[in-house]
């Protein structure tokens, strides 16, 4: 199972979901084509909102983690420690985001299998690490799930207002950072 688990790990992991629909949006832009900017476009937006709400939720609700060995009913609010961060489930949050966006915008069955499958087994991988309660895990689920219908229901939205809708991207620099800013006509 210690294999099936570090797939889920890493599936999970922000940064490779972050890094996977930067992929999706460049390759779309770099081939012209539209399916996989608006793919990655509509899954960085939704990771990004689940992103914020997991995060910002986790300290509020200060859920302990197994173990502590406090029970699930152990909260202690606006608690910064990670052994106080279970819920939700960041992992399953952000695989779930980025399952549920590709899933949808795909007609293939067998496809949508295993992105729901490489979800499901970051749920599990979460558990079986006993580092999740199973609401935690449900919870970031349902975020996803959240998130997701609400970023493929604005782009909806915005193909009725203009279909040939275009975006720009700008990277400014300025001391200490760089700006980026997206401008769409």
């Amino acid at each position: 199972m210690d294999d099936i688990n570090t797939v889920g790990y890493y599936y999970g992991k922000p940064y490779i979901t972050f890094l996977f629909s930067g992929a999706i949006y460049s390759v779309g832009v770099l081939s012209k084509n539209q399916w996989l900017r608006e793919t990655g476009l509509i899954m960085g937006t939704a990771l990004i909102s689940a992103g914020i709400l997991e995060i910002g939720l986790k300290p509020l609700i200060g859920r302990a983690r197994p173990p502590t060995e406090t029970g699930n009913y152990d909260l202690t609010f606006f608690n910064m420690k990670p052994a106080y961060q279970s819920f939700p489930s960041g992992h399953a949050a952000m695989a779930f985001t980025a399952s549920l966006v590709l899933a949808k915008r795909s007609k293939c069955v067998h496809v949508k299998i295993f992105f729901y499958s490489l979800a499901t087994t970051t749920a599990i991988c979460r558990l079986y690490s006993d580092v999740h309660w199973v609401s935690d895990v449900a919870f970031g689920g349902v975020l996803a799930w959240y998130c997701s219908e609400v970023a493929l229901k604005r782009l909806q939205q915005n193909r009725f207002k203009n279909p040939h809708q275009k975006s720009i991207w700008s990277v400014t620099p300025y001391p200490g950072g760089l700006s980026l800013r997206a401008t769409f006509k």
